[in-house]
């Protein structure tokens, strides 16, 4: 049984995408694998929280580093409150949540450079670099005025636009990262899955796992490749139906990834990823609501009508409630 004082721990839904994945040509698929793989190990951050003690004072983009007033020290839980206020804002105004994703890798890796430590200083760099990745994917619905609007005065217009600048200068305008749901995405053309529907529900199931991901700063060093694997797998694991091989079809997918990217994903660093999404699923409102529902009659309606159902939350051996005894900065809050 899941502790009750769980929830809601994360309020994020997941959002079924409308055309689901899409079936690249195979060979540029893979050659935009490759650029990714290298970039991911090529543009990796840093604990910013663990090194907090370094002296914001030095040369560079550090010296520019604004400090609005003394406040509260920057925390994994500020970071989670702003991820959490930048899915509603994304989902209120019609932008595609990869944009979250994009923007708090902009703000991770500018983090670790500016050694910024105080919250003030951070809920802008937020906005800013949420404003920033929202105009590279060119998703105009949000415009600078609105979200000096949604900061209820404490940024204003030249605020945001300041720091968008500090931000391109600091990353030396590397700012189009490559995401979890990128990697996702390309994985997708590597799972053994003929049926549309069924493949679909996967993928939607693997973008929720990668939005799920950003939640947790311990995610923040981790490659973005190995953590699309597992939110593939741990997607794969949740269909039910009979149309999928088990440990066959995840054998298979591992195998065909690691023939083509040379990344190693057989160790146990995978399944401790795996194990730690799992929990954060736990805790989220999709988990607690989809779980409300598991019920044997649910079940047999479900299989009744012919849909997949996508979700094995009931507890069993491989259910996501055998991980909950895991202890994680989760358990606190």
């Amino acid at each position: 049984m899941i502790p009750t004082q769980l929830f809601p721990a994360l309020n994020l839904r997941m959002k079924c995408s409308i055309s689901g994945p899409i079936d690249s040509d195979w060979e540029m698929a893979m050659d935009q694998l490759t650029v990714m793989v290298e970039q991911d190990m090529n543009d990796r951050c840093g604990d910013y929280l663990g090194n907090q003690g370094a002296s914001t004072t030095s040369s560079g983009s550090d010296a520019r580093m604004p400090i609005f007033q003394e406040n509260q020290a920057l925390d994994a839980t500020a970071r989670k409150k702003m991820i959490d206020w930048k899915f509603r804002v994304a989902d209120h105004f019609g932008i595609d949540r990869e944009v979250v994703a994009s923007s708090t890798l902009i703000l991770d890796r500018f983090l670790y450079k500016s050694k910024c430590n105080d919250r003030m200083t951070f809920k802008l760099a937020a906005m800013s670099s949420f404003f920033l990745a929202a105009k590279i994917q060119d998703q105009s619905q949000l415009t600078v005025d609105k979200l000096a609007e949604l900061s209820r005065g404490e940024y204003s217009v030249k605020d945001i636009v300041q720091m968008e600048h500090m931000i391109l200068q600091s990353l030396s305008w590397r700012v189009n990262p490559v995401t979890v749901q990128s990697f996702v995405h390309s994985f997708m053309n590597l799972v053994p899955i003929k049926n549309a529907m069924i493949k679909r529900a996967v993928y939607d199931r693997a973008i929720f796992f990668a939005e799920l991901c950003l939640f947790d700063y311990s995610y923040v060093e981790k490659p973005r490749s190995t953590i699309a694997a597992a939110a593939i797998l741990n997607a794969l694991e949740g269909i039910d139906g009979g149309c999928l091989t088990g440990t066959a079809c995840e054998t298979e997918f591992i195998q065909e990834i690691q023939l083509l990217t040379a990344l190693d994903l057989m160790g146990a660093s995978l399944d401790m990823v795996r194990e730690d999404l799992w929990y954060i699923y736990c805790i989220s409102s999709q988990y607690h609501e989809e779980d409300m529902l598991c019920t044997e009659p649910a079940k047999d309606i479900m299989k009744g009508a012919g849909t997949v159902n996508r979700i094995e939350a009931c507890p069993s051996s491989r259910s996501p409630v055998s991980v909950l005894s895991r202890k994680t900065t989760y358990s606190s809050q």
